[in-house]
Formats: structure tokens, sequence, C-alpha cells
């Protein structure tokens, strides 16, 4: 960067060229050995000129990076789930929500990946369960029975698990500062709309609890 002055002029670039003009004013009445001092002296400038320039340019390309860095570690995690099919199915989101009770009844667990608003957005899945715990960071070491419903996209049939067969979900460690927890989803048979069977071998899911539940 140059701090630009006059009609648009970096700063050094001044400096340089009004050197070069005060060499070509004194060169006039110089001795030969005065006009190579003063030659040598205006390389030296130029080279000078060069380098805090590359090292202004090298410190401006670390701090954009830094930056960089700094936004992307302070972005929300987005979850994710991997269930293990042919072909594999994978979404970069997972949301996940606890509804509790006031009179005794299970929490419902639901973790989604989609959003129900949009038309156009898939894979879908969803798991659907029942807990007796109350908050994320309890679910940590418990496993939970959850139906599955799974539409990789909209014009493909429908997978879910059957209710004598429901997946079973491993919940693991909880992240209570960006409000995820890990899971592993067991192996289990699936059934298409279309009456075909769909094996499902496993999966894992990092869902992620916004505001309540957590």
């Amino acid at each position: 960067m140059f701090l630009f002055l006059g009609k648009g002029l970096p700063l050094p670039l001044v400096s340089l060229l009004s050197f070069v003009f005060c060499l070509c004013w004194f060169s006039l009445g110089c001795s030969k050995e005065k006009l190579d001092e003063l030659t040598a002296s205006v390389k030296e400038k130029t080279a000078e000129i060069a380098t805090s320039a590359e090292t202004m340019a090298e410190q401006a390309k670390s701090a954009t990076n830094t930056a960089v860095a700094t936004v992307q570690e302070k972005l929300p995690s987005r979850g994710s789930i991997r269930l293990q099919t042919q072909p594999s199915i994978e979404t970069a989101h997972a949301n996940a929500e606890m509804i509790r009770f006031p009179d005794g009844r299970p929490t419902v667990l639901q973790v989604v990946s989609y959003n129900p608003e949009l038309t156009d957005n898939y894979p879908r899945v969803l798991f659907w369960g029942l807990t007796t715990v109350n908050s994320a960071a309890e679910l940590a070491g418990q496993s939970v029975s959850c139906d599955l419903y799974v539409q990789s996209t909209a014009t493909d049939p429908m997978l879910m698990s059957t209710p004598a067969n429901p997946v079973e979900v491993r919940f693991e460690t909880f992240n209570s500062e960006e409000g995820t927890i890990q899971a592993q989803i067991a192996s289990a048979p699936l059934l298409r709309s279309d009456n075909q069977s769909v094996p499902l071998t496993g999966g894992e899911m990092t869902a992620v609890f916004r505001g309540e539940g957590q």
C-alpha cells in the first residue's frame, strides 16, 4: 500500500522523483565522482522503496488471511448427517430440538436436515424419538429409538424405518460452547415407499441444538 498525494502518485514515488530531480539539477555542476555517488544513492533509494512495498504487501496479505481465519472460527456449526446406504446419503445440516411437556409425558426429540419452509431442500432426513431426559447435555451417553424418514430428491421414493425396527441413535459428547452433540447411528432395515427393502448399515451425525434444549 502507498500513501497517495497530489494527482495520485504514491508517497515513496514522489520522494524518489524529487530525489531524481535534485540529482539532475545538481549534476550540472558536479564532478564525475560526485555524480557516481548520487547515482548510487538513487539506486539504493529505489531498492529501499521496492523492499518496503514488498514488506507492506506481505503484511497486508497476512492480515487478510488472519481475518478470514478468525471469521471462519466464529461461524456457527451447521451439523451434518451421514447414512450408510447404497448410495450413501449425506446432509450439510442437522438441527435438533427437544419438545418437553409439563404433564410428565416423555420428551420428544427430533433432528431434521432441512428447512420445511423450503420446497427444494434435499436430501431430507428426519429422526423422531421419545426420551426421558430433558436437555441436550443429558443426552450424552443415552440411546434413543427413533423413527427415520429419508428422501434424497423430490422425485425419489421415501425411505423409512419400520415400527418393528426403529433406528437406535447413540448420543456421545455434547459441546456446550457450540451447542452440538455427536451421535452414532445403528444399522437397521429401511423400507421404501414402493415397498423395496433398503439396508442401513450405520451412520453418524453432528446435531446442533439452537436455543431451547441446550
